[in-house]
């Protein structure tokens, strides 16, 4: 009875205000990030740029989707994602703005989903509020909520079926989990823990649920891929050229603490140890399941690490850290706990998670180191313009659509073109020439020129429309021969791609006869420069390393 004044005065109308304001928050990124003037680089975490490659690729895939089906069996993007993607781009008409806004959307989402899960899981409202507070002002959720990673719609279907979890509603949580492998390969962590849940009830029903989907997907997938089965192996081999460069491109290294607090992730691994909440464990277990494999994979050399390959246990820890502390309060009298203190480590623990998680952003550390420099981080990417004061970077985007338009033209007044190659992955925000040419071979080429010092002048490079990947190298073109091809590049006036390959052909497996001439397309100065490209097998490029 005592503490009644305590719930009248903290209502759950504290959790819509702060859904409210979150959500303006959520919303308000996409605009400043990919507006139609000005982009701030707001998106840079744990020295890293989201908005940068790996988004760029998902963004021009999913807009491509329906033009280019197979880009469907492309592993790199799972189908359920990249469908969400596609339909959104199809009733955006491609716009990079309202693409983001969804993706907004189901952040938003996310977060009444977890408000939801902690009051049906029996905690005050004033708990519930902290934990929207905590994943909501988190950077990363911020940023990948306004991204085209798949993170995002994963960890609003995963806060789905924990919330689905609770309240025993095992046939759609059995859909929903069945449904996650086909969002992120993660997903296949709870189906497995969910298999072996549903067995020990011994209900075959809800287990077929949960492996029809990703049984589903791989029939499709082997009836349909073709050569795509080899090309299951590109991140293999592309881990292969990137692994000995890692000291190089891995950023600020691991720092797992600006994402796992050891308070909040404490809280949340200890309602494992209390009965009550124990009845939960397949999604309270997923979480450590997929730290001790990410741990294993980095350990291993199989991968760098990125804050975001972790995205998926913010909603799990934002609901569960709760379950203790309500535990407690509710146990107050046979534990001996004064309310007083559990409220003093409760705001405790609140305020050290969310100063911790701000660390994750950099202009965030930057405003309070009070640094503003040009020397910082923020200066490694790749735009065409900055402002030259201190401060916050801008991007002006106007320049690179106006060359994207250029490109587009020049293919479609071009019919030769047959491939592009893009060596920088931030004109595919606005390149659409496969909107008229859905048969033109897109090849991305995912990493950084200067390693191809160490290859002889070959460089890896993945298609989009024959889901394969090959070798490349540039090499002086046959005047006589037509341009049959484009690179794509942003080199400032000096490109590693040209200026390494632009030279007489040494390997003799390989004959200039088989070559495609094309054209380079500069992106800062608008030039265009000549080019032959060169096919070649993986046995016959040799990749040596300086030891380090």
């Amino acid at each position: 009875m005592r503490n009644r004044p305590f719930r009248q005065l903290v209502s759950r109308d504290l959790i819509w205000v702060c859904l409210v304001l979150l959500g303006l928050l959520l919303l308000a990124v996409p605009f400043l990030t990919s507006g139609p003037d000005v982009w701030l680089e707001i998106d840079w975490i744990d020295g890293r740029k989201l908005f940068s490659i790996d988004d760029s690729y998902r963004f021009f895939a999913a807009k491509n989707a329906f033009r280019v089906p197979t880009i469907f069996l492309w592993n790199y993007v799972m189908p359920l994602a990249l469908l969400f993607d596609a339909i959104v781009a199809a009733l955006s008409f491609d716009n990079l703005l309202v693409m983001r806004l969804g993706h907004a959307i189901v952040g938003i989402l996310t977060l009444v989903v977890i408000a939801r899960a902690s009051l049906r899981s029996g905690c005050h409202p004033i708990l519930a509020a902290a934990s929207v507070l905590i994943v909501g002002l988190m950077p990363l959720y911020v940023i990948i909520s306004s991204s085209f990673y798949a993170e995002g719609l994963f960890g609003l279907l995963l806060a789905v079926a924990f919330l689905l979890l609770i309240e025993e509603r095992n046939t759609l949580l059995a859909i929903i989990v069945g449904l996650l492998p086909l969002v992120r390969p993660e997903g296949g962590i709870y189906c497995l823990l969910f298999l072996v849940y549903f067995g020990f009830r011994r209900d075959a029903k809800q287990g077929a649920l949960v492996a029809l989907p990703s049984l589903i997907y791989l029939v499709v997938f082997l009836l349909h891929s073709g050569d795509g089965i080899s090309f299951l192996g590109w991140r293999l081999e592309l881990r292969n050229i990137l692994s000995p460069t890692l000291g190089q491109q891995s950023g600020s290294g691991i720092s797992l603490d600006r994402l796992l607090n050891p308070l909040w992730c404490g809280l949340a691994l200890g309602s494992l140890l209390i009965r009550r909440y124990r009845k939960w464990w397949p999604i309270l277990l997923g979480p450590w399941v997929l730290i001790g494999i990410q741990a294993l994979a980095i350990t291993r050399g199989m991968q760098d690490f990125e804050l975001r390959y972790l995205f998926s246990v913010i909603p799990v820890f934002g609901i569960a850290w709760a379950f203790p502390i309500h535990y407690l309060s509710q146990a107050e009298s046979k534990l001996r706990f004064h309310r007083s203190l559990i409220t003093f480590l409760t705001v405790a623990i609140f305020l050290t998670t969310l100063a911790g998680h701000m660390l994750q952003s950099e202009w965030l550390r930057q405003l309070y180191d009070q640094l503003g420099s040009s020397e910082h981080n923020l200066v490694k990417g790749q735009e065409i313009e900055r402002d030259s004061g201190q401060g916050l970077k801008r991007f002006n985007p106007k320049p690179l659509r106006a060359f994207a338009g250029r490109v587009d033209a020049y293919v479609d007044a071009h019919k030769d073109v047959q491939t592009l190659f893009v060596a920088n992955p931030t004109p595919l925000y606005f390149l659409d020439f496969l909107e008229n040419g859905p048969h033109i071979e897109t090849v991305l080429i995912p990493h950084n020129a200067n390693i191809m010092a160490n290859s002889d002048g070959y460089f890896f490079g993945f298609s989009l429309t024959t889901l394969s990947y090959r070798y490349f190298k540039f090499v002086p073109p046959n005047l006589a021969q037509p341009a049959s091809a484009m690179l794509i590049l942003n080199d400032s006036g000096y490109s590693p791609f040209t200026h390494l390959t632009f030279s007489e052909k040494t390997s003799p497996d390989i004959s200039l006869t088989h070559s495609k001439k094309g054209i380079a397309a500069n992106i800062q100065s608008g030039s265009m420069q000549a080019f032959a490209v060169t096919y070649s097998s993986r046995d016959s490029v040799q990749w040596l390393f300086p030891n380090r």
